[in-house]
């Protein structure tokens, strides 16, 4: 015979909130769990296929009005809290915020972090769904998720919290392929570049996964296409080692260096200095290595040549910056298409290049390193110089 806590537990988890408020009335523990080591506030956030429709929400009021705890800890880790997150229950979520402040940076006993899960749910995304309606439905299940990680990255959560191994939220979202996920952490203030304890970025991870969508914007938010691990392992290697020519492609197009080796050795069929295209190679990938041989080797540098005749207010020039002693250097050179650049360069600060001809440069009224007619008669004097 099934007992009255049974019974309550299986109510929460079937969503019948009458039968719930009976039982409550009768007199149950309100917070005992089950075998499983949770409680029927668990429960009441958990959706199974069998009951799509349950009222998560009005099972939980009911539960929390009677007394269950939200933000105790339970089996693995999680709270009740951390439940409704992880089932992707965007309204009990809210609902939850209104009782008290959950910790939002707790970890389940498995390590993860509450965006992890998130990114870890998402990966589970059904693929190539054709029936409209269930498309709409994952779609939907996609973005409540979504706002979840928005409302808790709104209350505070630490987007750069790591685990015992380094590896954050973007780590994660991105060895799983969950590129708005990725994004909405960019955004945010997560690191692209940040190496977890074996020194593998987010972008080793998206390439060995060769998620190409989540490579792009790593690599658009400023990922290093050539980061070293502990042992030199760039990204390009995860590439041929996961035998993933579309991760390749990517790197290539991006400029990756496929002939950087490793500093120290891996293994035996892994020693010093052996690059991308030496595992393509060695492992006889015929795709792969055609995709390596067809990044172009770095243009050599031309021989000097003539300064064409230009009129001063013709000549282009790359943006100003500053050096530590706020001296300016200058220098014209010529670039691959024979136009004459000026040049200044930032040792510090870093900074764009804009475009302007010389002569607006000189007499532009936003230039307020030196007077223009100091800047015009330093540069003049520089250029004709250098063209004679």
């Amino acid at each position: 015979m099934i007992s009255k806590q049974q019974l309550y537990i299986e109510h929460a988890t079937e969503g019948n909130v009458k039968k719930l408020e009976e039982l409550i009335k009768e007199g149950v523990d309100i917070d005992g769990v089950a075998a499983s080591g949770f409680p029927a506030l668990h429960y009441a956030s958990r959706i199974f296929p069998h009951n799509l429709k349950k009222d998560t929400l009005g099972c939980t009021k009911v539960l929390v009005e009677a007394g269950a705890k939200p933000f105790a800890i339970y089996a693995g880790g999680e709270s009740p809290f951390a439940t409704a997150v992880i089932e992707g229950q965007f309204k009990t979520v809210e609902y939850f915020f209104t009782l008290g402040e959950p910790d939002l940076n707790l970890r389940l006993d498995a390590g993860t972090s509450l965006l992890d899960e998130i990114a870890i749910k998402l990966k589970n995304k059904p693929l190539n769904v054709s029936d409209p309606a269930i498309a709409k439905a994952v779609d939907a299940e996609e973005n409540q998720y979504l706002e979840i990680a928005e409302l808790l990255i709104e209350k505070g959560i630490d987007v750069k919290s790591k685990n015992k191994n380094d590896q954050g939220a973007l780590h994660t979202a991105s060895g799983v392929g969950v590129t708005p996920m990725v994004e909405l952490l960019i955004k945010n203030g997560a690191d692209v570049n940040h190496k977890d304890s074996q020194g593998l970025t987010c972008l080793h991870y998206a390439s060995r996964g060769g998620f190409i969508s989540t490579m792009q914007a790593l690599v658009k938010a400023g990922a290093d296409v050539n980061a070293q691990d502990g042992w030199g392992f760039t990204p390009a290697h995860e590439a041929v080692m996961s035998k993933s020519a579309t991760s390749l492609e990517v790197l290539a197009e991006h400029k990756a260096n496929f002939s950087l080796g490793l500093t120290k050795a891996y293994d035996a069929k892994n020693p010093v200095g052996f690059s991308p295209q030496d595992m393509a190679e060695a492992n006889k990938q015929d795709d792969l290595i055609a995709i390596i041989k067809s990044v172009s080797a770095p243009t050599a540098i031309k021989e000097e040549q003539p300064v064409p005749q230009l009129e001063f207010n013709e000549i282009p020039f790359k943006g100003w910056e500053w050096d530590r002693t706020k001296h300016m250097h200058h220098g014209v050179d010529i670039n691959k298409d024979d136009i004459l650049w000026y040049t200044q360069y930032e040792s510090r600060q870093g900074g764009g290049a804009s475009h302007q001809t010389l002569s607006d440069y000189i007499h532009s009224g936003s230039n307020s390193i030196k007077p223009p007619e100091e800047i015009d008669k330093e540069i003049r004097e520089y250029i004709l110089k250098f063209k004679k």
